[in-house]
């Protein structure tokens, strides 16, 4: 019988000691209401930034450091509100209270119909900021946008 008391005793310590990691990425910790960035005869874009916290955000131990992933979607519609293509550029941050740094960037695009492409899309990081950038054309006409997008993060977290 004690052996059985001293197994589940060390099972209940090792769960109390290393918790498992619910996969934090999953559940935004806060999202953006969308706004338009830009307006024109042809087209509006509508911006989105969804913040993930990758590791717990309530530690204050500046030694300790944090990450954040953030999603910046550009949503390229016509004027009647319906989606023409989309670029999301997405970047990794790491914090402490000291320095922040940009760790990781990604994009993906995409299109909702065969009259619009993108003739260019990029994404880079430097320091603490992410950037990308692209050019959105349509098909058999002269009509072209291109954009730029930031994301940044302070030595604190704060995502601009």
């Amino acid at each position: 019988m004690p052996k059985k008391i001293i197994i589940t005793t060390l099972i209940v310590l090792i769960t109390i000691m290393f918790p498992v990691n619910l996969k934090a990425s999953l559940i935004p910790k806060e999202i953006s209401q969308n706004y338009i960035i830009y307006e024109d005869d042809n087209f509006f874009i509508e911006s989105t930034t969804t913040i993930y916290f990758l590791n717990s955000p309530l530690s204050n131990d500046r030694s300790v450091s944090k990450n954040k992933s953030v999603q910046r979607t550009n949503t390229i519609k016509n004027k009647a509100g319906k989606t023409l293509a989309s670029y999301t550029l997405s970047a990794t941050f790491t914090y402490n209270g000291r320095t922040s740094s940009c760790t990781k960037t990604n994009y993906s695009t995409s299109t909702s119909n065969n009259a619009w492409y993108f003739s260019s899309a990029t994404a880079r990081k430097k320091d603490y900021i992410a950037t990308g950038n692209f050019t959105l054309n349509k098909k058999k006409s002269t009509v072209k946008h291109t954009s730029t997008i930031t994301i940044s993060c302070d030595k604190n977290g704060n995502i601009q």
